[in-house]
């Protein structure tokens, strides 16, 4: 009767549980294809293989996401360990929706009920789906759900001591070793616990002298710097805040600037960053005009909105990080019912679509995803065809089963281009130094870098991308030491002249 009784009450959980496994499924039979998380792999292979990261081996940001991958190592691995972990966020949202929508008191049970529902319901399907590129393994996706957990603890839990406030910070604070963005989300969830939900303006700013406040800073600051005092003790304490902290500043502006110079006027990042304190003090003078839950949504979304869009890059992973706050918005349309409340609804509303006119997010298919793996699961298409749906295999697998038709164990490569598939392919790790692909050589200006380690290691083979990317010393060196051996697709094939 307990497991029934269980079962009956969280019956609605477990469907939307269901759901976002079912919907998951495909993504665990992709291909290698998708630039960022091969970036993963090859930094988790050069992990694996005790090859430093930031030093030798980079990527910009924060080391989690690259031991993750080299932990699991295959795309299969990565995305179930991802599928558990937005599962685990799921019912970690449940909970979360459900105290929210209890803060609705003029609501029946029944109506806060459908309400937690449909908002988590809307959750588990945007961040599932690949219109938002939810099916992929990237950092926003690991890193809200370390927020979305502790938020819910901080919040659902009736009795809390100081050490729940320390544990809620150091958890939320292992998301921002999967990537930096988390830091709005965290402090939005700090200003509402401490500032914006006093009533009285003479007690506003005393939440900052409160313990608790500091106990919670402190523990969202720990795991980064306990990361760094391990990267000092190996001697790579000024590599690991260059790489994560300083070349992040850098890349906040450099989508404006095709630099890595911080420029927050030319990227637009100081204009975002008046907006959202002249937002954030407009809700302060709300507060007790709004409904509590209603007033956190909305410092959560207008934070997570200026995270979403630090660099101003219209890739549409990024608007992950506003999925939690904005289903919940997008829910509370259900309930608001005075003039203030949806004075602000409205403004979020057009804040997210001046975004999305001004960055111009793309989007993915969603049909035609889960129509080409139904078409291979029933035998109707072929696995070439399948293969064939991902734009990258057309290049790269052809490349990778000509190169493993020749390669040897002890065989070296580098590959010049933006995509750096083909080192997982082949299972191997770059020989032109620590930048993986092309566009870190460029926007570092490591031209002379990279030929120093081509020169000095010789890869066995080089393959060149068909993409116009100019390196003249790349080229040179080619002719002079290197023979083409074939053009798959547009890829030019070298092989050392021994």
């Amino acid at each position: 009767m307990k497991i029934k009784a269980w079962l009956n009450k969280y019956e609605w959980l477990i469907l939307i549980i269901g759901l976002v496994i079912i919907l998951r499924i495909p993504s665990l039979f992709e291909p290698h294809h998708y630039g960022d998380e091969e970036i993963y792999f090859v930094m988790g292979r050069g992990w694996r293989a005790g090859i430093p990261f930031y030093q030798g081996i980079f990527d910009h940001k924060p080391p989690l996401i690259y031991i993750m991958a080299g932990l699991t190592q295959t795309v299969f691995k990565f995305r179930l360990l991802l599928m558990i972990w937005m599962v685990i966020e799921t019912i970690s949202f449940w909970f979360l929706s459900g105290w929210i929508w209890n803060q609705f008191k003029y609501l029946s049970q029944k109506k806060r009920k459908w309400l937690q529902i449909i908002s988590t319901g809307l959750f588990g399907i945007f961040s599932s789906l690949p219109l938002l590129e939810g099916q992929i393994a990237n950092g926003e996706l690991f890193m809200m759900m370390p927020m979305v957990v502790a938020t819910t603890w901080i919040l659902v839990k009736k009795k809390k001591s100081d050490w729940d406030y320390l544990g809620a910070g150091i958890l939320a604070g292992v998301g921002f070793l999967f990537k930096i963005p988390v830091a709005f989300d965290f402090l939005a969830l700090m200003l509402f616990l401490f500032i914006w939900s006093e009533k009285e303006w003479k007690d506003v700013f005393k939440g900052i002298f409160r313990k608790r406040f500091w106990l919670m800073g402190i523990g969202f600051l720990i795991p980064m710097v306990m990361t760094f005092i391990y990267y000092w003790h190996l001697g790579l304490g000024q590599d690991f805040l260059k790489g994560v902290l300083l070349i992040n500043l850098g890349y906040t502006s450099s989508y404006a600037t095709s630099s890595y110079k911080f420029n927050p006027l030319a990227s637009g990042l100081f204009i975002r960053f008046v907006l959202l304190t002249g937002f954030s003090g407009i809700l302060l003078v709300l507060r007790n005009k709004l409904n509590k839950a209603f007033l956190l949504i909305s410092l959560w979304f207008s934070f997570g909105l200026f995270g979403a869009l630090l660099s101003a890059r219209p890739y549409p992973h990024y608007l992950q990080e506003i999925v939690p706050s904005g289903t919940l918005l997008l829910t509370s349309v259900l309930v608001l019912e005075d003039v203030w409340s949806w004075i602000v609804w409205g403004s979020l509303s057009l804040s997210l679509i001046v975004a999305q006119k001004t960055i111009k997010f793309w989007h993915y298919p969603t049909l035609s995803y889960y129509e080409n793996f139904l078409k291979i699961i029933s035998g109707k298409e072929t696995k070439e065809k399948y293969l064939s749906y991902f734009e990258t295999t057309k290049i790269n697998f052809p490349v990778a089963k000509f190169l493993q038709q020749r390669m040897i164990k002890e065989d070296t490569i580098y590959v010049w281009g933006t995509d750096p598939t083909l080192y997982n392919l082949l299972d191997k790790l770059p020989t032109g130094g620590k930048y993986i692909v092309s566009f870190h050589v460029r926007d570092f200006d490591a031209y002379r870098e990279t030929m120093q380690h081509l020169e000095v290691n010789k890869p066995d083979y080089v393959i060149i991308l068909p993409e116009p990317i100019p390196f003249p010393e790349l080229f040179s060196w080619l002719e002079a030491k290197y023979i083409q051996i074939n053009t798959i697709n547009g890829v030019k094939i070298y092989k050392k002249i021994n």
